[in-house]
């Protein structure tokens, strides 16, 4: 089965208001998954990014959110040394970019998988390395 890591920016266009851009793209995702069409993976960092997120833009109903979020179970990693070391590597290879960003990648390449994200300043700089699809 195919192995997607989604990352912050694809998990909120599923709960964030309609006018998220590739809002569809990101909810055919989703039921892909929920049909068993392909596997999610997700670093464990994901929970942290997105509840920043929810917390800021939806305060009164960040939580309810979440919850919904955490009901769907993902298939969740914790940050290895492997992991984080070639989250290292990623941000040394391509300059201006965030661990919170390279660890999905990280996971990705880890897991012989493929990160999804709607971030195209991160895509345009990292997609040279594989792994990656833009949203």
């Amino acid at each position: 089965m195919k192995i997607l890591v989604p990352d912050a920016s694809v998990i909120l266009k599923w709960v964030l208001e309609d006018k998220e851009s590739n809002r569809d793209t990101a909810t055919m995702l989703l039921k892909g998954w929920v049909e068993q069409e392909h596997e999610f993976i997700v670093p464990s960092l994901w929970l942290y990014e997105v509840g920043n997120v929810l917390g800021i833009k939806r305060p009164k109903d960040a939580e309810k959110i979440l919850e919904i979020l955490l009901e769907y179970k993902f298939k969740e990693v914790k940050i290895t040394k492997d992991v984080a070391n070639i989250a290292f590597s990623l941000m040394r290879e391509c300059r201006g970019v965030t661990f919170y960003d390279t660890i999905y990648h990280a996971v990705a390449i880890k897991n012989k998988g493929t990160m999804v994200t709607a971030d195209k300043t991160y895509y345009d700089t990292a997609k040279d390395k594989g792994s990656l699809l833009l949203l």
